[in-house]
């Protein structure tokens, strides 16, 4: 379900590479380069959009959108 949200907007979904990865060799998603600590595996935001994100939970996904822009 999060592939296909993702796929056919401009949200992002944040899942450990070996997930995404055939999606990213076929050019489908962009894959944006952000440091985790060792061992760490990336986590996601999932939202309903009928919900209106808190002020700090809208900042963090307007960050990473722009590093997905700027790669």
């Amino acid at each position: 379900m999060a592939r296909l949200i993702v796929a056919g907007s401009d949200a992002v979904w944040i899942v450990p590479q070996r997930v995404a990865q055939s999606d990213i060799d076929a050019g489908l998603l962009v894959q944006i380069d952000l440091p985790a600590p060792q061992g760490v595996e990336p986590i996601g935001i999932l939202r309903r959009s009928t919900v209106t994100l808190v002020e700090a939970i809208a900042a963090l996904a307007q960050q990473l959108r722009e590093c997905a822009r700027a790669q």
